[in-house]
């Protein structure tokens, strides 16, 4: 039986794909690996980045397991693009969204490729989702200006474990005054106590609406949603703190 070999193999693209000499056919544009491609990642650095966490996995499509140097960037849900969110460890479903087109003043123009994108911070560091349909959303790459392709998937926003830095402020009236909190708390199972790491990276800033409460000094711990701030990009809004300080957040 004779095969014969198709005159157009891309048809679509109605130029040949380029010469594979080791085969003597055309190469793939797309290698297949295994399919679907979703793969599972856990967090291997600390979250310093605002869009993206560094893990390690196995990449199905060209079938590599990344280790920890260099990893995967990956990028974090539009809701959890923050520093701090995430601790070494965690292990989360992953997958290679393909966004319909971005925003180039007042023109969509289709995009082609594996990104999950981002909408550029109007003069904070950090943003999540973008403000309205009008706001430009461009292709997301890691610090060293690669592109990325995996995006997280997670449980939506997570309630977070706190301790403050500074002594509650109290409000100005009806205004709730902002202070700032190490975030977030990581459990040990070992001593049954919340754990705090007191860096930039994990200092956020924090706000209670709750008012006639007790002001307790720094080193009360609670737990706190993140929110959306115009001026801070996010913010944690207390949900239930302690009456009195624990003492220092960070031994």
């Amino acid at each position: 039986m004779t095969k014969r070999k198709s005159r157009q193999p891309t048809p679509h693209f109605k130029l040949p794909p380029p010469y594979q000499p080791r085969t003597g056919e055309r190469a793939q544009l797309l290698i297949e690996g295994e399919y679907p491609y979703v793969a599972m990642m856990q967090v291997v650095e600390a979250d310093t980045h605002c869009n993206y966490v560094v893990c390690r996995g196995w990449d199905p499509r060209d079938r590599k397991y990344f280790t920890e140097t260099p990893g995967i960037p990956v990028a974090k849900p539009y809701w959890n693009r923050m520093k701090g969110v995430y601790r070494i460890g965690q292990v989360f479903p992953a997958v290679l969204p393909l966004p319909a087109g971005f925003k180039d003043g007042d023109v969509t123009v289709p995009r082609i490729g594996q990104n999950p994108g981002e909408a550029l911070p109007d003069g904070g560091e950090c943003k999540g989702h973008p403000d309205d349909l009008d706001e430009e959303v461009t292709l997301l790459t890691d610090d060293g200006g690669a592109f990325i392709n995996w995006m997280l998937i997670d449980g939506g926003k997570e309630r977070v474990r706190f301790c403050t830095k500074d002594a509650h402020p109290g409000a100005n009236g009806e205004t709730a005054l902002v202070f700032e909190a190490y975030a977030p708390g990581v459990w040990n199972p070992a001593t049954h106590k919340w754990v705090f790491t007191c860096d930039p990276d994990h200092t956020h800033k924090i706000v209670d609406r709750d008012y006639g409460v007790p002001e307790p000094g720094a080193g009360a711990q609670g737990y706190a949603d993140w929110e959306a701030s115009d001026e801070f990009g996010k913010i944690l809004v207390v949900v239930t703190m302690d009456c009195d300080t624990r003492g220092a957040c960070c031994s």
